[in-house]
Order: C-alpha cells, then structure tokens, then sequence
C-alpha cells in the first residue's frame, strides 16, 4: 500500500466528467459552477446572481443509480459539508452522476440523520493506496433526488 501524505486522485477524464457534471448541473438549476481549488475539500461553489449560493460535491459513477442500496459518502467530505454549512450558512450539496443520469442531495439531510445510517471503512481497492480506504458512512440511495 502507498503510504505517501498526498496522491491526486483526480485524473484528466474525472475532472473532465465532473466538469461536464457541473455544467448540467448549471443548467438544471439556472446557475453556474466554478471549480474550488483542490486545496480546498469540495468541488463547486454555486453562483447566482453572481454571488455563491451554496457549495457542491460532485462524482461520476460508472454503474446504473439503483446498483447498489446504498451510495458510500467520505466521513471527511461529509465533515467539509458541515463545516462550509456551518461556516457560510448555504446550502453543501452531493451531486451524483450514474452513467449520465444525474441526482442531487442536500448533505444536511445526511448530518441531521448520521446516526440512522451504516458506517464502515471503505473505499476503492483498485489503486493499492492506503489513503483510499477511510470511514464512511452508507446513505440509503432512495435519499438522493433525479434532477
């Protein structure tokens, strides 16, 4: 297992599926997503008016949304929502892309509701990196909304 402190995990096709994502999601919602530098946790921040309006988290999935009853949320990630929510008082969302039909979730829903769900370490085993597995927590995929 790779032990280093910091592996890119994003390749030139995620951030190329994430962006296209983002532009859907522009679209569907009357507003327009710009990139977060990857120093900071999530995505997107969302823009309208020409103000940020709240804060996004965006994935492309390779599978079909009802593959599996749960989606696998990064504790780490889920705690960057609340703190954005906390910190900005907007709204942090998960958007999720499976094989191009793209859902929606307002994270406090999953932090209003943490103790009902499933948690575990997990992740992808595909690279061999230690730092890809980490705990999480299993949101039932019912939760998220088709846009």
């Amino acid at each position: 297992m790779d032990n280093r402190p910091y592996i890119n995990r994003e390749t030139k096709e995620t951030e190329y599926n994430e962006r296209l994502l983002a532009d859907r999601v522009g679209y569907y919602w009357q507003a327009e997503l710009k990139k977060i530098d990857k120093v900071y946790s999530l995505d997107f921040a969302i823009y309208k008016g020409g103000k940020v309006q709240g804060w996004a988290e965006c994935k492309c999935r390779n599978f079909a949304y009802n593959t599996y009853p749960t989606y696998m949320m990064s504790v780490k990630k889920l705690n960057a929502c609340r703190e954005y929510i906390e910190t900005t008082r907007l709204k942090a969302f998960w958007i999720a892309s499976y094989l191009g039909q793209d859902y929606w979730l307002d994270t406090q829903i999953v932090l209003d509701n943490a103790e009902k769900f499933e948690k575990q370490i997990g992740g992808t085993t595909k690279r061999s990196w230690s730092r890809d597995l980490e705990p999480m927590i299993y949101v039932p995929i019912e939760l998220f909304k088709r846009f």
